[in-house]
Order: C-alpha cells, then sequence, then structure tokens
C-alpha cells in the first residue's frame, strides 16, 4: 500500500501544478486583453467558465486524494475503486464507442461543413486530422506494449 500511497503523492502534485499553470494562463491571458484581438462577450464567459470548470475538478481531485491519504481504509478503499475490473471494462467500453462516435460524427460534420463554409471545413478538417493522427499512434503504441 506504500508504492500506492507514493503514487497518490504524485498525483497531487501534479494536480497542484496543473491548478497553477492554469492559473497562471488565465491571469496572463486576462492581464494581456488589450493586446488581444476584441472578441464577444460570450466567448470572453465560456473561456472563464471553462477555466472557473478545470480550477473546481483540480480541486475536487486534489481534495480527495488528501482525504483518502489520511486513513488506509480509505486508501484502500481508492485503491479498490481504482483497481476494479468491472469498472475498468466499462470505462473501456465507453472510451471505444465515444472514439467510434467522434470519428464519425466529425466526418459527416466535415463533409456538411463544406457546402456552407471553408473555414469551419477546415478547422473540422483539422480536428479530424489530428484525432486520427492520435488515434493511430495509440494504437501502435498500445499493440507494442501491451
Amino acid at each position: 500500500m506504500e508504492k500506492y500511497k507514493e503514487k497518490v503523492r504524485l498525483r497531487i502534485i501534479y494536480l497542484t501544478l496543473g491548478m497553477f499553470l492554469t492559473c497562471g494562463i488565465n491571469i496572463v491571458l486576462l492581464s494581456n486583453r488589450s493586446r488581444l484581438p476584441e472578441i464577444s462577450d460570450f466567448i470572453l464567459g465560456f473561456q472563464s467558465g471553462v477555466f472557473i470548470g478545470l480550477i473546481l475538478v483540480f480541486i475536487f481531485c486534489i481534495v480527495k486524494f488528501l482525504a483518502s491519504m489520511k486513513s488506509d481504509e480509505a486508501l484502500k478503499k481508492l485503491y479498490i475503486e481504482e483497481n476494479d475490473e468491472r469498472g475498468q471494462l466499462i470505462v473501456y467500453k465507453g472510451s471505444v464507442f465515444t472514439t467510434v462516435g467522434m470519428l464519425i460524427l466529425l466526418a459527416l460534420s466535415t463533409v456538411i461543413a463544406g457546402f456552407f463554409n471553408e473555414i469551419i471545413f477546415f478547422t473540422l478538417l483539422g480536428v479530424l486530422g489530428v484525432f486520427l493522427i492520435l488515434f493511430c499512434t495509440f494504437m501502435v503504441y498500445f499493440k507494442k506494449t501491451l
């Protein structure tokens, strides 16, 4: 259990660094708002919401891991929760179907957008390309490592 405790401690450190990095990016972008192109209030609100949401997720995870570090029983419960084979299979199956669904939706959206707006078409085409590159990269990686 000591090995897992160290793993959780590292997660807390990484999450804290991620939270501070997110805060730093937000502060830099907001303080340089006058130098950046004008954006609508809706986009500014959306960006603020995303930053606040990320910070809340970081805080939630950090608090969860800190609470589990306080007792061996809570740490053991977290370990079992993370290593439950049924839960892992559910996440795996959900990820597979989500990936296939997103690829189909992106491909269809790209074709449809080509009829209406060239900028949206190339944006979706770029997203689809990056998605496929990542997908193929991870497929090759996992075929070699697993």
